[in-house]
């Protein structure tokens, strides 16, 4: 969703629409950080992620009009790269090669796949600093 750059800080943003798009609890949510910046061409949007992380399973109530599926994956599949697969599509009369993130029968590509990529990076880098 849009930030009121008036009101709201990029994090206030993200707690307001996880709340309002799958009931998210923003007083059990620790924000852990950003990710990169996204441009959007269809929309001109330029999207931040914030991660953030919750102590106890949240209680999601998706919102039908913002979300058609919810899915609940184990943050360890993102990490196995046997999942992060492409396809070539037809685009504007042209073939691409999109990647994606396979989820049993869902696919998930654009600034969401973008998005978890960075982060699976992030963290194995992360990991990789520490190691002796």
């Amino acid at each position: 969703g849009a930030r009121d750059e008036e009101t709201e800080s990029v994090l206030e943003t993200a707690l307001r629409e996880g709340q309002e798009e799958v009931g998210l609890d923003p007083t059990q949510v620790e924000p852990l950080g950003r990710l990169t910046h996204i441009y959007i061409p269809p929309s001109h949007f330029c999207i931040q992620i914030q991660v953030a992380y919750t102590h106890q399973r949240p209680h999601w109530q998706p919102n039908p009009s913002e979300v058609a599926k919810l899915l609940e994956i184990p943050i360890a599949h993102f990490f196995d790269r046997s999942n992060w697969r492409s396809a070539d599509v037809q685009r504007d009369g042209q073939q691409r090669t999109i990647p994606y993130i396979a989820i049993g029968e869902h696919k998930v590509w654009g600034a969401t796949a973008m998005a978890i990529a960075e982060f699976v990076i992030m963290v194995e880098e992360a990991g990789r600093d520490k190691e002796p």
